[in-house]
């Protein structure tokens, strides 16, 4: 019994031996340019949460305060980039997570983490579908939602979508077509996507530039200067306050 046990563990930790000699040796086409790796780390970060969320949160929710949110979460965003960066100078291969976690800690936690990040992609995939549906749907009338209720019905279980979405569903299958002509087809898109991505939100910062009140940028300096010199008890109250 105890020698089953210390099999299953060696086989469970067993760790992926690297040899630094031939991490340059890959046999992938080293196609894609500095610009299309950049824009492509932009778009796995702008998603469709900051058309669908932001707006919402800032309206219902927090209110000006939201800027303190959107700090915060550009910090942690930054220590999630250190980790990445960590991971790329101890292990300069890829497979990200995954290879980390196979070389330094063992084969059953990286069996683990390659899981997680198929779940994370296929999440991802379908809110963004979604999202986008949704706001085609908004756009047409609610004419999608309506049509597939009255050609299929009412899904009436909970937690569920209220009808099944098939545009979602052709937006997934469009963009795995995509995807199967290559790598450098598929940047090709997510350049032309991130890119009008980009051009959206700057439209919205400067449009929405006009209507903004001095008398919210005022709190919010007063704000800022409490949290940095003077005492974060009353601002918590002033956050409050604003909520």
């Amino acid at each position: 019994m105890t020698s089953c046990i210390k099999n299953l563990y060696i086989s469970l930790s067993r760790k992926k031996i690297l040899n630094y000699d031939a991490v340059s040796q890959t046999q992938l086409i080293r196609c894609l340019s500095t610009i299309d790796l950049t824009l492509i780390g932009i778009g796995s970060t702008l998603g469709s949460g900051i058309y669908v969320l932001t707006g919402e949160v800032a309206r219902n929710k927090s209110g000006p305060a939201i800027v303190i949110s959107f700090f915060i979460a550009a910090f942690v965003s930054i220590l999630s980039g250190l980790c990445y960066a960590e991971f790329g100078a101890r292990v300069p291969k890829a497979g990200s997570a995954y290879i980390y976690c196979y070389i330094s800690i063992g084969e059953f936690v990286a069996f683990i983490i390659a899981w997680n990040l198929l779940l994370e992609y296929i999440i991802g995939a379908s809110a963004i579908a979604r999202a986008v549906s949704s706001y085609i749907d908004i756009l047409a009338g609610g004419a999608i939602q309506n049509q597939t209720m009255s050609l299929i019905g009412e899904v009436n279980i909970r937690g569920f979508s209220q009808y099944i979405d098939i545009f979602s569903f052709v937006i997934v299958m469009l963009f795995t077509l995509i995807h199967s002509f290559g790598i450098k087809n598929s940047a090709r898109v997510n350049n032309f996507c991130v890119l009008c991505n980009l051009l959206t939100i700057f439209t919205i910062i400067i449009v929405g530039s006009f209507y903004a009140e001095k008398k919210t940028g005022v709190i919010l300096h007063r704000l800022v200067y409490k949290v940095l010199l003077q005492d974060q008890r009353h601002v918590f109250l002033h956050l409050l306050d604003l909520i």
